[in-house]
């Protein structure tokens, strides 16, 4: 996703006010995406109000907005010590099985 629109940086540097997590959830109930993925604890954090050491790699329990709701390790070559590959995989799954083209 991309939560901070309006600013750039690491994640770390920017201020609470560069989220916008109401952008975000308007634009879910508009378009009803059957999935969406945060590849940013931060970003997660933000729109959930929930610490990021309290959010799980994966998909999470409850959808927001009827939405599927996963929260990946970010590709980044400066997140690579925090690299899984088990989420990634674990969407393309759920992907495979919920794709409209199936």
């Amino acid at each position: 996703t991309d939560v901070a629109k309006r600013h750039s940086g690491l994640d770390s540097s920017l201020p609470s006010a560069a989220f916008e997590p109401l952008e975000l959830k308007l634009k879910l109930l508009e378009y009803r995406p059957q999935m969406l993925a945060f590849t940013s604890k931060r970003a997660a954090s933000e729109v959930l109000g929930v610490s990021t050491g309290r959010l799980e790699y994966g998909r999470q329990s409850a959808p927001l907005k009827d939405t599927a709701l996963w929260i990946l390790p970010s590709t980044s070559p400066l997140a690579t010590n925090h690299f899984q590959m088990g989420p990634w995989l674990e969407l393309v799954t759920w992907f495979d099985t919920h794709s409209s083209s199936n």
